[in-house]
């Protein structure tokens, strides 16, 4: 089934029509953004695990707003990625953790790989579990 919806810019409405295959249960694809979810993905402490992969002809810049479980822990940020096409760089904020010294248990990285740009997490225990929502901006 077709979606379709109503697109406000400067005052003006327009119907909008989303392609069939651009809309699934992890998945919102617009003309110039990306929306999806992670789910569960395990990171472990021996080294850093690259949790996603954006392509760097398509994007310039993502953002992430991560959950992630270790034990009865949980820890929050928002995680930022842009590249200069030869370079990553990375930015997070808003880290909340209820670990009991409140610090995070786990720690993000960005890389350039293959025309990727990835996200690459890693736990400071014995492994955690994570959960975000992913927003992409095309280059």
């Amino acid at each position: 089934d077709t979606i379709r919806t109503d697109h406000i810019k400067d005052g003006v409405v327009t119907r909008v029509k989303i392609a069939d295959d651009a809309v699934n249960d992890a998945k919102i694809d617009l003309d110039n953004a990306d929306f999806k979810t992670l789910s569960n993905t395990s990171v472990v402490s021996s080294s850093y695990t690259t949790i996603d992969s954006s392509l760097t002809a398509s994007y310039r810049s993502v953002h992430y707003f991560v959950q992630a479980n270790e034990g009865s822990d949980w820890q929050s940020s928002h995680v930022t990625l842009m590249h200069n096409g030869s370079d990553a760089y990375i930015m997070e904020h808003g880290i909340v953790s209820t670990k009991s010294d409140g610090e995070p248990f786990v720690t993000f990285d960005a890389s350039m790989a293959s025309n990727s740009l990835n996200l690459r997490a890693q736990s400071s225990g014995n492994g955690a579990s994570i959960n975000a929502i992913k927003s992409g901006l095309e280059s």
